[in-house]
């Protein structure tokens, strides 16, 4: 028996020097992204590249009877799967709402936008809340017609209708997700409606199903036409954008205080060489500083990359947009990757004129292409930004599949025995991950010549936690709750 087990580790050891030789171990992370066009139907595709940009790969084509045109971004929710919406296509033409498996290309079609009853033509992208449910808004639909809120339940498969929007009282077409501030409550914005009809800022609280509108944005003095999303900061202040407005019409930067109810503008976008017309979000980066993007603007009126230093209150344009060298008219939002990049894609532009998707370093301040769009890879990404997964982070299994351990009791109070079905993990090291609802890891050890394993992580707050298992050939994840 000590003779197999020799053999056995000798032979994970040849296996994992393999995967360090080759490079696989690394490929576990990547980029994902969608485009709105392109792909074999010219429809709109999901792809991925590896961790810097690079070898990009068509992993999916959108077709008509399942949904076309995607316009937000991918998330990755708590079970592992990559969960989107689509702009049009489906049963109703009106776009669905969809789960891709990133191990096995696996699409599948869970929600038709329908109008009136669930809304319609969305152009943003979900958020997963900390109760683990989705939440998302359509642009249009609705008892209205100016669009909804809903909450997609994963555990149940149910979709919820929440607020209809109705133009002067809460807002109207929201566009861009929904964020979870501090607080625990919901923030977002529309484009449209409000009292003056340039748009509002909301506050959606899950526990009694209300939303409040907190801000009607006016023109010259606020800005009007938010497109994107909201960020919340390291100062606790929510920032975001607006496309029009402000005192030479081409934008404003603002932030408003949550706990103060307090809007304040921040920047008017003045003129093309400094940027102006943005049509996405803001991050924060690592270093503190705020990075976004302009549609417009720059030297060559085809958009910028800027930062907001929080502390200086000034604004820097760091990059410009030129067509065909290095994109145009970027129509979404960066994403900051584990590498310390931030990577980001253009509408327009490139060798193609069919965007592209680049690289950019904030400590260096240095601009990199990646790859040029060309329809067959992917065209046009508009409303979105590129996510970074790693594919190992979550057991990703269907629901007909066990996972080999059992976990008791669950409920608990933190303490729980793992039993496992079979040996392995008395032949192989294994190891545990505890993650939260917002795919935080909060615990992890490893185990060894245990068929049982006691874990105690009553020092984290009550709540729901998933249990991530793996060892060389198994990735299974169990959802616990602790009381």
């Amino acid at each position: 028996m000590k003779k197999q087990i020799t053999l056995l580790k000798t032979a994970v050891t040849i296996f994992v020097i393999g995967l360090l030789m080759s490079g696989n171990l690394f490929a576990q992370k990547q980029l994902w992204g969608v485009t709105m066009q392109g792909g074999l139907n010219d429809a709109g595709c999901l792809f991925k590249t590896d961790s810097i940009g690079g070898n990009p790969n068509v992993v999916y084509s959108f077709v008509q009877a399942t949904g076309i045109t995607p316009e937000g971004s991918l998330i990755q929710a708590n079970d592992g799967y990559l969960y989107g919406m689509t702009q049009y296509g489906g049963v109703n033409s009106m776009g669905v709402l969809f789960k891709f498996n990133p191990v096995s290309y696996v699409y599948t079609k869970l929600i038709d936008f329908a109008g009136a009853s669930n809304g319609a033509n969305p152009d943003g992208s979900l958020l997963q809340a900390s109760d683990g449910i989705l939440y998302g808004m359509t642009e249009k639909g609705g008892t209205n017609d100016l669009g909804v809120l809903f909450k997609y339940n994963l555990q149940t498969s149910t979709f919820t209708k929440l607020v209809d929007f109705a133009g002067a009282t809460n807002g109207s077409f929201p566009m861009g997700a929904l964020i979870q501030a501090s607080d625990g409550k919901l923030y977002g914005l529309t484009w449209k409606g409000g009292t003056a009809d340039n748009g509002t800022l909301f506050q959606y609280t899950i526990a009694t199903n209300t939303l409040v509108k907190k801000f009607d944005f006016t023109g010259t003095t606020s800005g009007d036409f938010p497109y994107g999303s909201l960020l919340q900061a390291t100062d606790g202040k929510l920032y975001g954008m607006t496309y029009h407005g402000g005192n030479y019409d081409y934008g404003v930067l603002f932030n408003y205080n949550p706990a103060t109810s307090t809007f304040l503008k921040l920047r008017d976008f003045d003129n093309d060489q400094m940027g102006n017309d943005p049509k996405g979000s803001l991050i924060q980066a690592t270093n503190g500083f705020l990075y976004g993007m302009t549609f417009a603007g720059g030297n060559s009126s085809m958009g910028a990359i800027f930062k907001w230093d929080l502390s200086l209150a000034a604004y820097t344009k760091l990059f410009n947009f030129d067509g065909a060298t290095n994109g145009s008219y970027p129509f979404g939002s960066f994403m900051q990757a584990s590498d310390g990049n931030m990577y980001g894609m253009t509408s327009l532009g490139g060798i193609n004129a069919k965007g592209v998707l680049f690289q950019f370093n904030p400590t260096t301040n240095t601009f990199t292409k990646k790859l040029d769009f060309t329809i067959a890879n992917g065209s046009t990404p508009e409303f979105t930004n590129l996510i970074e997964i790693d594919i190992s982070h979550f057991g990703i299994r269907e629901q007909s599949e066990k996972a080999n351990f059992k976990v008791y009791p669950n409920p608990n109070n933190g303490q729980f025995t793992l039993q496992f079905s079979d040996a392995s993990p008395a032949q192989l090291n294994s190891k545990i991950e505890i993650y939260n609802t917002l795919g935080e890891k909060m615990y992890s050890t490893t185990i060894k010549n245990q068929v049982t394993s006691t874990i105690d992580i009553s020092t984290l707050p009550k709540g729901i936690y998933f249990v991530k298992y793996a060892d060389k050939e198994n990735n299974f994840s169990e959802k616990i709750v602790i009381e």
